[in-house]
């Protein structure tokens, strides 16, 4: 071992803040290097719908202030995504979400509730809007997949948020319960 890494349970950790994240991938657990590719997949699928709807307002739309609407709320969905990885990179597995990091992580945790309930409205409305053109009849298979796209899209993107909104909130008490069992051990051996 040399002088920038330690063993702690039975796992190497890099104590040199500046070199921490070259080993943070390697390090982490299984259910939070699953959490880290549904983030990476949250945010690819937040940046596609983002650059679509600016697309959408650029040929002119009628509703632009709607889609300048929904704009904000896939930004708000990169961004805390973003914040998520950057969380899992600095500060897991014992430093606890301080001051300005858990004043952003309250505001944007809320924001994206909010973007939340905007998906659940975009997929109702996509689904009712399938099953109204299905009662049509098709004679194609690929024109009904072709249908159920935005509905399948905006499934995924409303999983994936619930997974994020519900994995954030237990990464922030994991990171809490950690720095918790280094100080207690620290005050033990002293």
């Amino acid at each position: 071992m040399s002088l920038w890494f330690a063993k702690v349970k039975g796992r190497t950790r890099c104590l040199h803040p500046r070199y921490r994240h070259l080993l943070s991938y390697n390090m982490l657990p299984v259910k939070w290097r699953i959490f880290k590719v549904i983030c990476m997949i949250q945010m690819l699928l937040a940046i596609i719908e983002a650059c679509e709807t600016i697309f959408i307002i650029f040929l002119g739309s009628q509703m632009w202030l709607l889609n300048l609407f929904e704009i904000i709320v896939f930004l708000n969905i990169i961004f805390f995504t973003s914040l998520a990885l950057s969380i899992l990179n600095n500060n897991y597995p014992g430093e606890p979400i301080m001051d300005t990091q858990k004043t952003r992580f309250n505001q944007q945790y809320i924001l994206n509730f909010f973007g939340l309930a905007l998906l659940l409205a975009f997929l109702i409305t996509d689904i009712r809007r399938f099953i109204f053109l299905l009662s049509f009849g098709f004679d194609k298979q690929i024109s009904i997949l072709w249908l159920l796209r935005p509905s399948i899209f905006f499934f995924a993107l409303t999983v994936n948020q619930v997974i994020i909104l519900v994995g954030m909130v237990k990464l922030r008490r994991e990171l809490l319960r950690h720095f918790y069992e280094q100080a207690s051990q620290i005050t033990n051996t002293n």
